[in-house]
C-alpha cells in the first residue's frame, strides 16, 4: 500500500505491517469514517487528509457506500474539476446516550452525527436492575418512536455519578445513590444490548457536551453540575481531563471548617452544602411549622423562593455561596474560559447571584472567567455520553479495540429489541 505524507494537523493514514493488513484496512476505514463525520470531502480531499494513496482511498469509499454508511452528493467546481463530495449517512446508524441521576434516567437517541432524533427522561427505580430495566424499555421506547431498526443501534454511553472505574466500566459506590454499589453496569449493558457501551462520569460526560456543542471555540472549560450531588467535568488544552481517574470532584473539596456533615464521611464540604438535598434539609430544619409545611421536594423550595419566601432565598443563597467558593478553588488551579453550570439549582435566582458574587470575591489573578448556564436543558449528559460513545466508535482499534468500530454491513448489528 502506497502511503504519502499526511498535511500537517490531519489524519494519519498507516502502512500495512507485516501480517496485519486487516488490522490495518480497520484503521483506515475508521479514518475516512472519522475524516467524513467532520464534514463532506471527495476523494481527493480524503487522500490528502488522510495521508493515503488515492486509489487505496477509492477502494474504502466504494467499499462503504456498499455498506451503508457513506453516500455520494452533488459534483461541486474545486480548483477547476468537478469533485463528488462524499457523506457520512448520519442514518445509518444510531447511538443511545444516558444519564443516570441521583432521581431521574434521562437518554437520548442520536444519529452518527449527534443529531437527537428522541429523547426521554423518567423517575430513578430502587435498585441498580430497576434502573438498567427502566433504561432498556426507555430505549425499546426511543427506537420505536424514532422509527429506528433495533439493529441500527451501534453503541451506548452512559454518565453516572463518581466514584467509578471507568476502564471496568463499573459504578463503585456513589453517594446518596440508593441501589448501587459495585455494579458491573458495562457489562449488564452489553449482555442486554450487545453492543459496545462506554462509562463515564456524568460530570465529564457534560463537559465534553458543552464542549462540542455549546461552546466550541474555548480550548478550556468547567462543567459542573449542581444537583442532588455536585461535580465537575473538566475540558483542558481541548481535551477532556481526567487525571489519575478521579479528577473533577468539586463537591467534595471543603469550603467550611468544621461545617456540616457529607455523605462522603468528611465535614463542610461543597455538597454538603450547595445539594438541592442539602439545601432542602436545612430549609425543613429552620423554618418553623406555624409559618407553613416543610416543602417535600427541590421544586416546592424553588417555588417557596418564587414567592418571596425570605428563608428559602437565604437558604439557597448560603448553598451558591459554597459552590462559588468552590468554583473559586476551581478558579485559580485551573483558569478555565467558561464555567457552565447545569443541574436544578440553577434555576435558582438566589443561589445563581451567590455563586456569582463569591466567585468573583475569592478569585486569585486578572483572567477573566466567565460564568454560565447550560442551554441544553437536562440532557447536558446525556448528549455527552452520546458524543462519547460515537467519539469510541470513530476512534481507531489501535487505541479503542477493533469491538469499537462501526459494523460493515448495510444494517448494524446491535440490540435485537
Amino acid at each position: 500500500m502506497k502511503r504519502r505524507p499526511p498535511q500537517q494537523g490531519k489524519g494519519k493514514g498507516l502502512a500495512a505491517p507485516s501480517g496485519r493488513p486487516q488490522l490495518l484496512r480497520l484503521h483506515n476505514r475508521t479514518l475516512i469514517l472519522s475524516l467524513l463525520r467532520q464534514q463532506p470531502l471527495s476523494r481527493a480531499e480524503l487522500s490528502r487528509r488522510a495521508g493515503l494513496a488515492l486509489p487505496t482511498v477509492s477502494r474504502l469509499v466504494d467499499q462503504l457506500i456498499r455498506d451503508g454508511l457513506v453516500e455520494e452528493g452533488q459534483k461541486q467546481a474545486t480548483g477547476g474539476r468537478h469533485a463528488t463530495r462524499l457523506h457520512l449517512r448520519a442514518e445509518a446508524g444510531f447511538v443511545l446516550g444516558a444519564e443516570l441521576g441521583r432521581d431521574q434516567i434521562s437518554v437520548v437517541l442520536s444519529d452518527l452525527q449527534g443529531g437527537v432524533r428522541a429523547q426521554a427522561g423518567q423517575p430513578r427505580g430502587e435498585t441498580a436492575e430497576h434502573d438498567v430495566a427502566r433504561l432498556a424499555t426507555m430505549a425499546g421506547g426511543l427506537l420505536k418512536e424514532a422509527g429506528v431498526d433495533p439493529r441500527r443501534l451501534v453503541g451506548i454511553g452512559v454518565g453516572v455519578p463518581g466514584p467509578l472505574d471507568a476502564s471496568a466500566g463499573t459504578v463503585i459506590q456513589p453517594p446518596n445513590f440508593r441501589g448501587w454499589s459495585y455494579v458491573p453496569l458495562r457489562d449488564l449493558l452489553r449482555e442486554r444490548f450487545r453492543v459496545p457501551v462506554w462509562i463515564e462520569n456524568d460530570a465529564n460526560a457534560g463537559a465534553l457536551a458543552e464542549h462540542v456543542l455549546g461552546y466550541p471555540q474555548s480550548r478550556n472549560l468547567a462543567f459542573v453540575l449542581a444537583d442532588a450531588g455536585v461535580g465537575a467535568g473538566l475540558v483542558l488544552e481541548g481535551q477532556l481531563y481526567r487525571g489519575a481517574g478521579g479528577a473533577g470532584e468539586l463537591g467534595h473539596c471543603p469550603v467550611q471548617l468544621g461545617g456540616p456533615p457529607c455523605p462522603c464521611g468528611r465535614r463542610g464540604c461543597v455538597e454538603a452544602i450547595a445539594s438541592t438535598d442539602a439545601m432542602l434539609e436545612r430549609f425543613a430544619a429552620l423554618r418553623h411549622q406555624p409559618a407553613g409545611p416543610a416543602p417535600a421536594g427541590f421544586d416546592d423550595l424553588l417555588a417557596a423562593e418564587a414567592a418571596g419566601d425570605p428563608l428559602a432565598r437565604q437558604v439557597l443563597a448560603r448553598g451558591g455561596r459554597a459552590l462559588g467558593a468552590g468554583l473559586a478553588i476551581l478558579a485559580n488551579l485551573v483558569s478555565p474560559e467558561v464555567v457552565v453550570l447545569g443541574g436544578r439549582s440553577i434555576r435558582s435566582p438566589s443561589f445563581l447571584q451567590a455563586a456569582r458574587r463569591e466567585l468573583g470575591r475569592r478569585r486569585f489573578g486578572t483572567g477573566e472567567v466567565k460564568l454560565a448556564t447550560t442551554q441544553l436543558g437536562r440532557t447536558s449528559v446525556a448528549r455527552g455520553a452520546a458524543l462519547l460513545a460515537l467519539q469510541g466508535l470513530f476512534q481507531s482499534p489501535f487505541t479503542m479495540g477493533a469491538e469499537a468500530l462501526p459494523p460493515s454491513g448495510p444494517v448494524p448489528q446491535g440490540a435485537g429489541g
